[in-house]
């Protein structure tokens, strides 16, 4: 499923959760820390807008245009396929790159069984370390903005949350924290696990 490893001098962090996670807050947080640690960085958010199918997909998610359900799946697939040579570019050169959801994204929340479109097989990069902000549909339902999205109701993101439980079973580079800690808190926990990176 994954590419064949390659020479990085970038590393690559992925941030997962169901909608309304404190994914985006962590991800500001954590891009300060970078900064104060001088380590040049890009922060890429799937669905992007610099394809396509993920301008598409955007829309999609606000309601703004109708697309088949059959065709869903596809269209998140295909932006994450355009943006993996750009994400390879970047690590290849020394750029840390923060994804705002990846390719776990695509699978727990899709239409279909838990697996790898066929498409992507040998072309997702691998992840360096994937954060998991734990939290239920219980914990955001009453965060700000909730329910802006069309996925973001009761019966979806259950499955969703259960889906991601099953995907990150006994993987090693996931690193899965209680979100319904302290902001502080969290973000103290995740750059214990960026300095390990370090080491490797």
């Amino acid at each position: 499923m994954y590419e064949k490893e390659f020479d990085r001098k970038g590393r690559l962090i992925c941030f997962e959760g169901i909608d309304r996670s404190g994914k985006s807050s962590q991800i500001e947080i954590l891009s300060l820390y970078l900064i104060v640690k001088n380590i040049p960085y890009v922060i890429i958010k799937f669905p992007t807008n610099e394809t396509y199918p993920g301008r598409e997909i955007n829309k999609f998610l606000k309601g703004e245009i109708f697309i088949n359900p059959d065709k869903v799946d596809l269209y998140f697939t295909s932006d994450r396929l355009e943006m993996y040579g750009e994400i390879k570019r970047l690590l290849k050169e020394g750029t840390w790159v923060i994804c705002d959801r990846y390719v776990y994204s695509g699978i727990a929340y899709g239409n279909t069984a838990l697996y790898f479109n066929t498409l992507e097989f040998g072309k997702v990069v691998r992840p360096d370390l994937v954060i998991f902000m734990d939290v239920q549909y219980e914990d955001v339902k009453n965060r700000k903005d909730f329910g802006k999205e069309i996925y973001e109701e009761k019966n979806r993101l259950e499955r969703v949350y259960k889906n991601f439980l099953k995907l990150f079973e006994d993987k090693d580079f996931i690193k899965i924290i209680d979100g319904r800690k302290g902001i502080r808190e969290i973000s103290e926990e995740i750059e214990k696990e960026i300095e390990g990176i370090f080491t490797k």
